[in-house]
């Protein structure tokens, strides 16, 4: 009920100020309200733990907030706990926090948050993280290595170098990225240019604008979509069922292609020495295999698509 700043600074020690706010209809509320709060600060030679506990009474008033997804609520009693940390960069830190936000800045050491109805800001997190968003919005400079679990968030990356991202009726904006591999249910996916790509989803969009090296995914209900796949990747593999399929590949192509489909409208390259043999005609699945281009290379496409749409280019 409240939001974390994370300022950095040379020290090689930790500062954590609580600052509480409390608004009522009368005073003896507001100072019950006060009363029902506890801070509470623990510390060893390697750890500090900095926790906000709440009396029966004072929860009693939060019982509303559940089930809400906005941040900006109208109720006649409210409190606010906000936490201002000034600790050195190179720190672990793990951060739970319910609806409110979460700022900082460069973090080199791990990283653990846990937020829900609430924005997430930050700067480059380059060691291991571990992400849980759930009815938030974030926006993040860079991510190194680590987890994403997301439901009902949006979250913007401008450099990912290998993530895995479980996901759930999400929208994801990721302008570069290594490896992304995601396990996703109803979302939305928007890649600027990505190395790997990998994953499971159900009535999920994807759209890539750069494909460089491998995409291996399967996908139920939903969209695959890359602008352009660069010449010289590694291997296309695209299980798909329900699903619209397109790839443009960078000119001039060369690549081994095998598409096995079962009622699917299929568009593909013309002028190109590929083989059609029909596996069942009463079901209208049929095998296509052969090379485009002159010299395919190592670089191979498989798609195995039944019903939808596929666009190869």
């Amino acid at each position: 009920y409240g939001s974390v700043q994370v300022i950095p600074w040379k020290k090689d020690s930790v500062m954590i100020r609580a600052e509480i706010k409390a608004y009522g209809s009368g005073e003896e509320k507001t100072r019950k309200m006060f009363e029902g709060v506890h801070i509470s600060f623990t510390d060893t030679k390697s750890l500090i733990v900095a926790s906000t506990e709440f009396s029966s009474s004072i929860d009693m008033l939060f019982e509303r907030f559940k089930g809400m997804t906005s941040k900006l609520i109208s109720y006649d009693s409210r409190i606010e706990i906000n936490y201002y940390i000034k600790a050195p960069e190179y720190i672990n830190l793990k951060i739970d926090n319910r609806y409110g936000d979460v700022y900082m800045e460069n973090i080199s050491g791990d990283f653990t948050l846990n937020l829900s109805n609430g924005s997430f800001r930050a700067g480059a997190l380059s060691k291991t993280v571990s992400i849980s968003l759930t009815f938030c919005d974030g926006s993040v400079e860079s991510v190194g290595t680590g987890k994403i679990n997301s439901s009902f968030s949006e979250l913007k990356m401008n450099e990912a170098a290998n993530v895995n991202i479980s996901s759930l009726s999400s929208k994801f904006d990721i302008k570069n990225a290594g490896e992304l591999s995601t396990d996703s249910k109803r979302d939305k996916f928007y890649i600027g240019n990505v190395k790997t790509l990998l994953g499971n989803s159900y009535f999920t969009e994807y759209r890539v604008e750069n494909l460089e090296k491998e995409l291996n995914l399967t996908t139920r209900y939903g969209s695959v979509n890359a602008e352009l796949v660069r010449r010289g990747f590694n291997s296309i593999y695209i299980n798909s069922g329900y699903s619209d399929i397109s790839l443009d590949f960078e000119k001039p192509a060369s690549y081994g292609l095998d598409v096995r489909h079962e009622n699917t409208f299929v568009v593909l390259p013309e002028k190109e020495n590929l083989e059609k043999k029909a596996l069942n005609e009463e079901k209208k699945e049929y095998l296509i295999s052969g090379n485009v281009g002159k010299n395919a290379g190592s670089s191979k496409v498989k798609i195995e698509a039944n019903r939808g749409n596929l666009y190869i280019k």
